[in-house]
């Protein structure tokens, strides 16, 4: 008989690459992998590996925002065995900002002195140059820039033409330390002076270094930001190399509801700032909530890559990222089935809703449902194709979590066994590589293998 558990996926779509999500987790990881380095436990950030790539879901209809899928890996289960439940959600994709709220935008930069290196100042210029050709002249922007010193390079105003703010750009020159904290919070400010709940109030931070002048606490940074996101303005964050603050960056972006992009080199800038304009500047949803009511045959183990909130009546919430144009998406639930054999041929019923605001709206909820019927022992877990792929994808990046956490505590063998499980699920569900995104991730695990390998073998004696 199988363990007596049973698995939900809720999850966010992607067409290869997915613009509109968090990609922090996946690319650095993807990077230590190449690079033969063990990641730390932060760094295999699951969901966002998970929701990395696009899925094939349903696009919103009609006046909806957003779309709600529920699907089963199977829709019937045995006593005492697995399944897997899909929440998937998307929102429209499109190019057409004209229906959009007015922006109110800051762009905070980083011009210390290691921004010259490899030429990332120019490539950063290059691509935000770019990026304000695509906004529109009735948007409002502010160009704050930050070395040692701080530098309101120029205050909110109407973007018109652009030229102005272009030729701002075009100035900018680095030298000196990483005062972060001041020019975050002057960015802030610069938003804050005209945030409204008509408009779509964001600050875009990008940095390459660690914050090494004024204030250099994150939980104080944290704490200050806070008192700006925690109202209506979103904040997403751009890390440039491997040296930086990736758990400061990470929870700023998460704390302002908004993106953490990570990019290995000054070539991938260009990435984030033209072809994920929309990600950074068009939201859809903001302050949005999962909530899945489970029947009363079913316990909840855990929830994968995502805190959640649960009751004893079997309600789990769990917040998600803002959402913005093109985003599809999935979380993971890890459910006990409680019944016993009297219950075969029952019907359990799952509801889920999803609630957000839009911007300079109120409060919207779209809702799904999906039943499930109870059988035998011995049913297929994962019939569903593409709940097969996606949960197998979560649990590879599971395996490389746990690998990460027992590696930082020099536990070799437990980091070993943590990622043979996972890539031995892989193998019994995809034998060839033919789907390119599981592939993907089964790559990363086989280099982090290979990279293991050394330390078992070093302190296999000892």
């Amino acid at each position: 008989m199988r363990p007596t558990a049973i698995t939900f996926l809720l999850s966010f779509s992607a067409v290869s690459a997915q613009e509109a999500m968090p990609s922090f987790g996946h690319s650095r990881t993807r990077e230590a992998a190449a690079l033969g380095v063990l990641p730390t436990p932060l760094e295999v950030a699951v969901a966002d590996i998970v929701n990395y790539h696009r899925h094939r879901l349903p696009l919103p209809h009609g006046d909806n925002d957003v779309m709600a899928e529920l699907r089963f890996g199977n829709t019937v289960v045995g006593v005492g065995d697995e399944v897997v439940l899909q929440l998937g959600y998307t929102t429209a994709p499109g190019d057409d900002r004209a229906d959009l709220p007015p922006l109110n935008l800051a762009l905070v930069i980083d011009k210390s002195g290691s921004m010259e290196e490899v030429g990332k100042m120019e490539q950063v210029k290059r691509a935000l140059t770019a990026f304000v050709e695509r906004l529109r002249p009735t948007d409002r922007v502010a160009l704050v820039s930050y070395d040692a010193e701080v530098a309101i390079a120029e205050p909110s105003r109407r973007l018109d033409d652009g030229r102005w703010l272009c030729d701002a750009i075009a100035r900018l020159t680095p030298g000196g330390a990483t005062n972060l904290h001041g020019g975050l919070i002057a960015g802030l400010r610069e938003v804050a002076r005209h945030a409204s709940s008509a408009t779509s109030n964001r600050v875009l931070l990008l940095t390459d270094g660690i914050a090494n002048r004024g204030e250099t606490d994150p939980e104080r940074i944290l704490a200050e930001a806070s008192e700006y996101t925690a109202e209506d303005i979103d904040l997403s964050t751009i890390g440039v190399g491997r040296s930086l603050d990736v758990t400061l960056l990470d929870r700023l972006a998460r704390g302002g509801r908004g993106l953490f992009h990570y990019v290995a080199d000054a070539q991938d800038i260009q990435k984030v700032f033209v072809d994920e304009h929309e990600s950074l500047v068009a939201p859809v949803a903001r302050r949005v909530e999962a909530d899945i009511r489970l029947p009363r045959e079913l316990e909840l183990v855990r929830v994968v890559g995502h805190a959640h909130r649960s009751t004893g009546g079997g309600d789990v919430t769990v917040a998600l990222p803002n959402l913005n144009r093109g985003v599809t998406g999935v979380l993971l639930l890890v459910c006990r089935l409680r019944c016993d054999r009297g219950a075969v041929g029952r019907v359990a019923r799952i509801e889920s809703s999803i609630h957000y605001s839009t911007p300079g709206g109120g409060p919207r909820t779209v809702r799904a449902e999906q039943q499930l019927t109870i059988g035998t022992d011995g049913q297929e877990l994962l019939r569903d194709p593409e709940v097969r792929k996606n949960y197998t994808i979560a649990v590879l990046a599971e395996g490389m979590h746990e690998m990460a956490e027992q590696a930082a505590a020099r536990r070799w063998a437990a980091a070993d066994h943590a990622l043979q499980s996972a890539l031995a699920f892989a193998r019994r569900q995809f034998e060839s590589d033919d789907d390119v995104d599981v592939e993907r991730v089964r790559l990363m695990a086989r280099q982090y293998s290979q990279t293991l390998k050394g330390y078992v073998d070093r302190f296999r004696d000892l």
